[in-house]
């Protein structure tokens, strides 16, 4: 979900005798620490392509005063580009705090810029909004206030809401305005996905443990980098149910060469705990290979309709390279010996099959790609993977959708607010595992006929009919796999 999230997990109480001069002194009791973890996430606003924030602060405050204690602080900030995170959470510290009640959560922080894709030129192109270094600073009263206690977490959880804080024109244009929009509240684990699951977890991994920790239930772990703050890691547990696509578990993780995008959750202990694990590709940084992260603008194809070179608006890539600037536009050649993959693999319960003709502006990717020379800039793809993603939209009546006798499985007609997926009314495809949270009986027939919805899954561009659950797609068109369907309240 678009959250922020923090949660606190206890550590046991710590008691130590102090002795000074020639006789025994009073014993000192002191402070119990708590584990405290932060998650990000966003909601997803149309054609905002990235928005970078860095928090220089995060504090909380006790309950009836007293000092705050630090969650972030300046000499070590966190950034994050948000418009990664549509409807998703990712991991952002974790520190620890005495035990007690807090009643005030503080944040600082600066968005250093924004930028929307223009689709009036051809091909789309980025525009970059550079905002002034403002440094907002957000205080929340916790209602309840967190207790911090010695025998189980408390969470906070802060919903950034991009789609609110980025200013419009009347006729629907970004100003390049931002007014951050945030709310918090206080959620309670849930049995199988904790206090948070995390689809946007991805890194090479730094380093494996193929046995479980004395007297622990998981099956092994490992390490990725610690999204936002360079040269720390974030430890990955897994389980005899965790799902390995492209590895033989974890023994088939090559440290500083296999990049994975990883599914996981919080669990009520406070451990980051996987649900699947895709190694997509082996990148090797002595043969000047990475793995590029961000959207799809456009697709070019030779004269008999065969893609053959993808742009992306890039935000991340790992490791870096020399000579390839990003945040920016990357041209990647595509061929026949291009590999294809999706990710998380288990949301394709369609079996939708995926080739270069089901590539196309909006789809969220992570392309690894060798560089081949630097100027002019030449990088082969070596493989594209298919992310699932947010798309933020509107639920259109007609044709009526296809409901099936469990109320979940069918479809509906949807029209996406991205101006890059907007050229025709897209497919959206349900199942029986489809979450529809906040719509009303929470399945397809409570679909309002107005108001927002953001639609999770895996999106395809098929030239082809496509007819899924009863329900049957437009082509040449968009169509989206969904996991789950969120009415905007």
């Amino acid at each position: 979900m678009r959250k922020w999230m923090v949660g606190l997990a206890m550590l046991p109480i710590v008691l130590a005798t102090l002795s000074c001069g020639g006789g025994p002194a009073p014993n000192i009791l002191q402070p119990t620490m708590g584990s405290v973890t932060l998650l990000g996430g966003d909601a997803p606003a149309c054609d905002v392509i990235s928005a970078p924030v860095t928090i220089s602060s995060a504090t909380l405050t006790p309950a009836g005063g007293g000092s705050p204690v630090a969650l972030i602080s300046s000499s070590a900030p966190v950034t994050v580009d948000f418009a990664s995170l549509s409807d998703f959470l990712t991991f952002l510290t974790e520190t620890q705090v005495p035990t007690g009640t807090y009643s005030t959560l503080t944040l600082q922080l600066t968005i250093q810029r924004l930028t929307v894709i223009n689709t009036t030129v051809t091909p789309p192109a980025p525009v970059t909004f550079s905002l002034p270094s403002t440094t907002f600073t957000l205080t929340f009263t916790l209602n309840p206030a967190v207790v911090v206690s010695a025998t189980a977490p408390a969470v906070a959880q802060i919903d950034f809401n991009l789609l609110q804080s980025v200013q419009v024109s009347s006729a629907g244009q970004v100003t390049g305005a931002v007014n951050p929009t945030v709310q918090v509240s206080l959620p309670t684990p849930v049995v199988g996905t904790g206090f948070g699951e995390m689809s946007d977890l991805a890194g090479i991994v730094q380093s494996v443990s193929t046995s479980p920790a004395a007297g622990s239930s998981f099956a092994g772990s490992f390490t990725i980098p610690m999204p936002g703050i360079s040269g720390q890691t974030l430890t990955i547990q897994t389980t005899g149910s965790t799902l390995f696509d492209n590895a033989s578990g974890l023994g088939g993780l090559v440290p500083g060469k296999s990049f994975v995008d990883v599914d996981a959750f919080l669990d009520p202990n406070g451990n980051v705990v996987a649900v699947e694990v895709d190694a997509e590709a082996e990148d090797n940084p002595s043969l000047s290979e990475a793995a590029f992260e961000g959207v799809v603008t456009s697709v070019s194809q030779n004269s008999s309709g065969t893609p053959t070179q993808l742009t992306v608006y890039v935000r991340q890539v790992e490791p870096a390279l020399s000579g390839v600037t990003v945040p920016g536009l990357v041209t990647f050649n595509l061929t026949s010996s291009t590999a294809l993959g999706l990710f998380p693999a288990r949301l394709n319960q369609g079996n939708l099959p995926l080739t270069l003709a089901n590539l196309g502006p909006g789809q969220e990717v992570v392309v690894h790609a060798q560089m081949l020379t630097a100027s002019p800039l030449t990088l082969n793809a070596n493989a594209v993977f298919l992310r699932v993603q947010s798309v933020l939209g509107s639920f259109v009546a007609t044709p009526p959708p296809v409901i099936g006798s469990d109320g979940l499985t069918g479809g509906f007609t949807f029209a996406p607010c991205s101006t890059l997926l907007n050229s025709n009314p897209m497919t959206v495809f349900t199942f029986f595992t489809t979450a529809f949270p906040g719509v009303a009986g929470n399945g397809l027939a409570g679909l309002p006929s107005s108001s927002q919805l953001i639609v999770q899954g895996l999106v395809f561009y098929e030239s082809n009919a496509v007819a899924l659950n009863g329900m049957s797609a437009a082509t040449p068109g968009v169509v989206e796999e969904a996991s789950e369907v969120d009415q905007i309240p």
